[in-house]
């Protein structure tokens, strides 16, 4: 199943390389402006503001990662555990849904950001199957269906992102829900990958 990146051609404003402290202005305006995010440093810092958005909003959080990559998803894990907590204790529910296309990294038994979601029901963790092309699967977060980072890169953690497009975003969520349905749980004891889904 390819996802269609015509439709991020064009739109991108190409601003200066993002600091923290405009990543972190931009969320609390709300902007819709897409931004660049040139690199790696600045990935875990553009991830936390939009689980800060998610917490904030009770939003829902998609992601398709390799393998939750520990140097970029650690410092989130506080985060995560602050939007199950509110999924548990209020109505609305939010969840945290993740698609792992590369679970076989050694480090995701010591990653804290996995360890922070897969011990919560208000989290679900799925994979990718053996069948599938990974590498052809994109990166990316969405929030609710307003907010996305989707990496353009994924070597260099390169990506855009906004905090406010819904139209691109629905293409995302629409796009992950489709690959989520049919996808077999994920299982760290076990590590089996079910490879008889097809997308």
């Amino acid at each position: 199943m390819a996802f269609n990146h015509d439709k991020f051609k064009g739109k991108l404003i190409d601003l200066s390389p993002s600091n923290k402290e405009s990543i972190t202005q931009a969320r609390r305006s709300s902007s819709s402006t897409i931004r660049p995010n040139r690199s790696a440093k600045y990935a875990s810092h553009v991830l936390e503001e939009l689980l800060t958005l998610a917490h904030e909003e009770h939003a829902v959080v998609r992601l398709i990662s390799g393998s939750l990559n520990s140097d970029c998803y650690d410092p989130l894990a506080s985060i995560a555990k602050d939007i199950l907590q509110s999924a548990v204790s209020s109505s609305d529910n939010p969840r945290i849904r993740v698609i792992l296309t590369n679970p076989d990294r050694p480090d995701l038994a010591n990653n804290g950001f996995y360890q922070a979601i897969a011990s919560s029901e208000a989290a679900t963790i799925k994979v990718a199957g053996k069948s599938e092309d990974t590498n052809a699967i994109p990166h990316f977060a969405t929030i609710g269906d307003f907010a996305f980072r989707f990496e353009t890169k994924h070597e260099s953690a390169e990506a855009d992102y906004s905090f406010n497009n819904p139209d691109l975003t629905r293409d995302l969520v629409d796009y992950f829900d489709r690959w989520f349905d049919v996808l077999s749980p994920f299982d760290l004891e076990s590590n089996h990958i079910d490879d008889s889904c097809a997308a």
